[in-house]
């Protein structure tokens, strides 16, 4: 009996651990929602930031924000060759109106 109950116990803290991991990627889903992925790019909002219009861009070997207004510029950058900064930047620029529209619409402004 003892290893019965044993087993609901460490089932019961498995479940626990596999629902706050679930509860965690929708906190995640919520507050850091993805744009666009391109390649190994991912264009995101952080929802609890300040107010100007940007994008964060993580990559496996790094990240940036990225101002979208009043022009694009770079906010800030980590562990990012300029090669990939100056392609995130064109993709950037390529998909500024998706952006805007995005932000719009997560942020409430449409």
């Amino acid at each position: 009996m003892q290893k019965n109950e044993g087993f609901v116990k460490d089932g019961a803290r498995r479940n626990k651990a596999k629902n706050l991991r679930i509860r965690d990627l929708s906190v995640i889903i919520l507050y850091m929602p993805t744009v666009f992925i391109d390649g190994n790019r991912r264009y995101y909002f952080f929802s609890r930031e300040e107010t100007r219009m940007h994008v964060h861009v993580s990559t496996p070997g790094g990240e940036a924000k990225i101002w979208l207004e009043p022009e694009i510029s770079v906010a800030k950058a980590i562990n990012l060759p300029e090669s990939e900064l100056n392609e995130i930047i064109k993709t950037v620029a390529n998909r500024k109106e998706d952006l805007i529209n995005a932000w719009n619409k997560h942020f409430g402004k449409n």
